[in-house]
């Protein structure tokens, strides 16, 4: 069967080079287009980080119901104590590993 299957493949050979050409050219614009989307995303995120302050955003009690600019945070070093200690402890898990 797959003896028949490759001399039917060979019969015509311009539509078989056709096919083929089609198929490895939508491959290759499929995998242009996945690189393209990716890239656009990467570069959309790292726009957002940086014009929004970081990747952590802390705000102040009730900011979300006014989103005042004047709604900050009274004490940041009680926020920001846990998180650098479960950063720098991330940190050293990475290195041992």
């Amino acid at each position: 069967m797959l003896k028949l299957a490759w001399r039917n493949l060979w019969r015509n050979k311009t539509r078989t080079a056709i096919v083929v050409l089609a198929i490895s050219g939508s491959y290759a614009m499929m995998i242009w287009s996945l690189g393209l989307s990716e890239a656009t995303h990467s570069k959309m995120m790292s726009s957002a980080v940086r014009n929004a302050g970081g990747n952590i955003l802390i705000h102040g009690e009730g900011y979300w119901d006014s989103q005042a600019s004047d709604a900050i945070v009274s004490h940041p070093e009680v926020v920001m104590t846990p998180l650098e200690i479960s950063t720098a402890s991330r940190l050293r898990s990475r290195e041992s590993s």
